[in-house]
């Protein structure tokens, strides 16, 4: 029984060096490609919920504003995006794995 095993795994991947994985590994990497696409929307939705939850606009960019504090506080908004995106990077590379927030 062993034997058989050993000589079907041993086709199996003589074939496999001939012929590529076909049809199977085809919808194996479609499989993986569709599982890599769901698993960065995931991480994008949690990224915009941790943004969302970590950045609270100054009061006074909230009101009536002249067209210069409507640049300042766009600007302010834009450094402290990159430093969140930096932070959110560097989180990630090293293993951190972030989880949903409570509403």
């Amino acid at each position: 029984m062993k034997l058989a095993i050993i000589i079907i795994a041993i086709g199996a991947a003589i074939y496999y060096a001939l012929y590529g994985g076909g049809p199977i590994e085809e919808l194996l990497q479609e499989r993986r490609q569709e599982q890599k696409a769901e698993a960065q929307k995931s991480l994008a939705a949690l990224k915009a919920q941790y943004w969302r939850a970590a950045y609270r606009s100054p009061t006074d960019c909230q009101i009536e504003k002249t067209e210069l504090r409507k640049l300042e506080c766009k600007n302010a908004e834009d450094n402290t995006r990159q430093a969140f995106d930096r932070k959110w990077e560097a989180d990630i590379a090293r293993g951190w794995k972030p989880t949903p927030k409570g509403n």
